[in-house]
């Protein structure tokens, strides 16, 4: 509790302007993030972005397993276990962020023991775990959104990206057609229940993920850094101005592709029925 206060006073004192998104990326508090931030997410379909969860567990364990190049594999992966754990715990242990720890350790474990990894049965065994300890569960948005994306994912990437692979030839083409894919396959399980939720679907999420998740990524270890040297002044400083202009450019984006016309569209009126027949659907 001393150290998640603490990081709230170095993150309010080191960044003034984005403090309310920098707490969310960091410690998962998102009491600050005003509702037309909360809009902003929601149209550019990067809400992901600001819940801890597997994008935010997988920036900690890289990074984590990277610093610690000098060790062997199996004590990098050890270490990045480990100190990813105290970062679930730092951030209040959310269901999105235990979800994706659980995750990342039994992938771990998949490889120590050289067992396939099925993400299939790990992730019903781990849903039907939280419905035994909390039924009403069910009702939180971030526990549905999360298994519902990595459910997603599993079933429809692979599909996807073997389809347009073969358009593509260089490596980085494939490398940005995986995280097209990715956000693409992601969407097509969770559209129906974010229409059901906030009455909005996002159109240019694609883009808006190619340009964001890069960013959040490249800021994430600079805001970790800047919060190690915070006694260091010019340093300090050095670290807060590359994330002040991530951030900037962060939201920019996002407003400038909010703005366009068809961007997303926005329904008054949601229907239960048109949630149900959009699953039976894309199950079929």
């Amino acid at each position: 509790y001393d150290i998640r206060q603490n990081l709230k006073s170095g993150i309010d004192f080191l960044y003034k302007e984005y403090s309310p998104i920098i707490r969310a990326l960091i410690i998962a508090d998102r009491e600050f993030i005003s509702k037309d931030e909360t809009m902003l997410f929601s149209r550019a379909g990067i809400s992901h972005i600001i819940s801890i969860s597997g994008f935010h567990i997988v920036l900690i364990a890289g990074i984590f397993f990277n610093i610690t190049f000098f060790l062997s594999k199996k004590y990098r992966y050890i270490i990045s276990v480990l100190c990813t754990l105290f970062y679930v715990i730092l951030t209040g242990a959310n269901p999105p962020a235990v979800r994706a720890y659980i995750f990342y350790i039994t992938f771990i474990a998949s490889i120590f023991l050289e067992e396939r990894y099925d993400i299939f049965s790990i992730g019903f065994l781990l849903s039907a775990f939280y419905m035994i300890l909390n039924p009403y569960v069910i009702y939180d948005f971030g526990f549905c959104m999360s298994f519902m994306s990595v459910f997603s994912i599993a079933m429809f990437y692979k599909i996807i990206f073997e389809h347009l692979e073969k358009f593509v030839k260089n490596n980085l083409g494939k490398l940005i057609l995986s995280m097209i894919c990715v956000t693409l396959s992601a969407q097509i399980l969770t559209i129906p229940y974010v229409y059901y939720n906030f009455g909005i679907v996002s159109l240019i999420s694609v883009i808006a993920n190619i340009i964001s998740v890069p960013l959040i990524s490249l800021a994430y270890p600079f805001i970790l850094l800047s919060m190690i040297f915070v006694k260091v002044p010019f340093v300090r400083d050095v670290f807060c101005n590359i994330v002040n202009f991530m951030m900037f450019l962060f939201y920019k984006s996002n407003e400038v592709l909010t703005s366009l016309s068809y961007s997303y569209i926005s329904f008054e009126h949601k229907s239960l029925i048109f949630v149900v027949i959009s699953y039976i659907i894309i199950l079929f």
